[in-house]
């Protein structure tokens, strides 16, 4: 079986985390179901981790304006 991820272990992405700042990926988690599959990072920024799905990274700051 084979996924497709956005962004990769160590790309800096954008996230609405304190009203958008840049993180970087620092794991990739995927969970498959019966249901579907949920991909799911673990992004750090200035010394704090988070995990955050998928659609709530960007690959640009514009991405993340544009969703807001």
């Amino acid at each position: 079986m084979e996924f497709k991820t956005k962004h990769n272990i160590g790309d800096y992405v954008w996230c609405n985390i304190y009203n958008g700042i840049k993180v970087k990926v620092t794991a990739i988690h995927i969970i498959a179901t019966r249901s579907g599959v949920t991909i799911e990072y673990s992004v750090m920024w200035n010394g704090g981790a988070w995990s955050r799905m998928e659609n709530e990274l960007f690959s640009t700051e514009e991405e993340l304006l544009k969703s807001l």
